[in-house]
């Protein structure tokens, strides 16, 4: 029988499997379905929670996909890193992650040394950092359009947040799998920031 040895908000999973066999999921382990591996090719574990992992495969048109905890190790086979070509969409933006496609909680930002999995705004008012995005760059935040590219919730209203703006922009909430390039995307060491909405 498995058991889980994680807790919530973690980005490490590991399985004891019968016979003493551990097998660990992390933010960023390469994987390959032990079924649907010719149609969905190879993925990358994006997210880990105590009772799920989430893996984004190559050839399977950017969904993100969940599986059990307990039956992760049943169904996926780790990849060497090696094997998965150095151009790979799946090791996201390799020059500034260093390969690690996700930082772990606490991870601070090589610009600012602010926390990575933080908010933080461009002095001007015209960049947001997306914190899954920052985590998933690894280096440094990632700042997008604001308030564009976040969206609003009457949910998400405080007094802190008046506006109801969405702390995820719109591609982490709907797609799992933001783009960390392009012209809609700013580096922290790029802009003048701080902690606060200004």
């Amino acid at each position: 029988m498995a058991a889980a040895n994680a807790l919530a908000g973690a980005t490490e999973y590991a399985v004891q499997l019968k016979g003493g066999r551990m097998a660990a999921f992390e933010v960023g382990t390469f994987v390959r379905h032990r079924k649907k591996g010719e149609e969905w090719g190879t993925g990358v574990v994006v997210a880990v929670e105590q009772d799920r992992v989430h893996v984004r495969f190559e050839d399977d048109g950017g969904r993100e996909r969940r599986f059990p905890s307990s039956r992760a190790p049943e169904l996926l086979d780790v990849v060497p890193p090696a094997s998965v070509p150095d151009d790979s969409p799946l090791r996201g933006r390799k020059k500034a992650n260093k390969g690690n496609v996700k930082a772990s909680a606490g991870t601070k930002c090589a610009a600012c040394g602010g926390q990575l999995n933080r908010s933080r705004y461009s002095t001007d008012g015209r960049w947001k950092a997306c914190p899954r995005c920052s985590s998933l760059h690894g280096a440094e935040h990632l700042y997008r359009r604001y308030p564009d590219d976040f969206g609003t919730s009457t949910e998400r209203v405080t007094d802190d947040n008046p506006d109801g703006i969405q702390s995820y922009c719109h591609d982490c909430r709907q797609q799992g799998s933001p783009s960390l390039t392009g012209t809609h995307t700013r580096l922290c060491s790029d802009l003048a920031t701080q902690g606060r909405k200004p």
